[in-house]
């Protein structure tokens, strides 16, 4: 994603303050529980939003 935005994985860390294989090494990992449930859960959040109609 850092790379995406063509900011330099380099300097995005040093700002971050996080090692480059910390970055390089969770890049590489599955979703964790939570992330997958947070994806879940707005999934539901849009439906129910566009079946109220917006409200």
């Amino acid at each position: 994603m850092i790379a995406a935005h063509g900011l330099p994985v380099q300097l995005a860390c040093r700002v971050l303050n996080v090692s480059e294989s910390g970055y390089y090494a969770r890049r590489s990992r599955a979703p964790s529980a939570r992330a997958i449930r947070h994806v879940w859960l707005t999934d539901v959040i849009r439906q129910v939003h566009s079946t109220s109609r917006g409200t």
